[in-house]
């Protein structure tokens, strides 16, 4: 059954209510938030660690750094050393706990300064992992300039089974609005069905929020995630974990995240019946 990964943040707020998915699906998603500003570092492992005590049948685990620190342009060109110390304090924690473990970083560049900048240093990285259970997932934004997906470029001219993609849909949709364009063609355009199913590992599923750079929101109908979900379908994403990217104000009760879960779960068993 394809997964359903909640989002929380490393002060675990809103942990109890989540409780039900997390054990059923066994796996999350953690938004780490303290981070060191002069090397980059940023912390992790102390929560890694209590989430597998909490949920001991837990299967995988992505790691997504402060939102300050989490660029692999940055970590590739000027934090090289912390970025390496981060990969083998993963990789350690992977192998202690027996758990899958990915590690999101976000991309701003086209594949050309990719390939001249931080190439070098991502491969260091994919050398480094190789034979752990470990993936570096790249993260599309929001990019006016983009026509076509970078991540999934820079994924198939590395071509490494170990870095994937974490396809955010809200972002393309802000990518499309940007553009004056109808998200419908845009995606055309921008997503190749045949890339998507080979290199996207898991999916940030939400609504646009606005045109802020924060998470998205819940969908708003039904048939408003209807149509998202069989959009991805279309292209390949049947299979890949949904993380509910879900920003709301009262984050102790996560209300918004129980219900686009809910909703989701729903349209699973629909499509399943059909």
């Amino acid at each position: 059954m394809q997964g359903i990964y909640p989002k929380i943040d490393v002060h675990l707020k809103g942990i109890h209510t989540l409780k039900k998915c997390i054990d059923k699906y066994k796996g999350l998603e953690l938004q780490c938030i303290d981070f060191d500003k002069q090397t980059g570092y940023f912390y992790f492992e102390e929560e890694v660690k209590t989430m597998e005590h909490l949920f001991p049948n837990l299967k995988e685990i992505t790691i997504h750094p402060p939102t300050e620190f989490c660029d692999l342009e940055m970590f590739c060109c000027q934090k090289e050393d912390t970025l390496l110390e981060i990969i083998e304090q993963i990789k350690t924690l992977s192998e202690e706990l027996d758990i899958h473990i990915n590690l999101v970083l976000h991309t701003h560049w086209n594949l050309n300064k990719h390939q001249m900048l931080t190439v070098p240093t991502l491969q260091k990285v994919l050398n480094s992992i190789k034979g752990y259970n470990v993936y570096i997932l790249l993260e599309n934004m929001r990019l006016i300039e983009e026509e076509k997906c970078t991540v999934l470029d820079l994924c198939k001219f590395m071509g490494d089974a170990q870095l994937k993609v974490c396809l955010d849909i809200t972002h393309i949709k802000q990518n499309a609005l940007f553009k004056k364009m109808e998200f419908n063609e845009y995606i055309k355009s921008y997503l190749c069905a045949k890339e998507c199913t080979k290199y996207v590992h898991q999916v940030h599923f939400a609504a646009p929020g606005g045109m802020s750079m924060t998470e998205g929101i819940m969908h708003q109908s039904r048939k408003e995630l209807i149509d998202d979900v069989e959009l991805l379908y279309a292209y390949g994403m049947y299979a890949c974990p949904f993380v509910t990217a879900i920003y709301e104000e009262n984050i102790d009760e996560r209300k918004d995240q129980l219900q686009e879960i809910d909703a989701l779960e729903d349209i699973y068993k629909l499509m399943q019946a059909l």
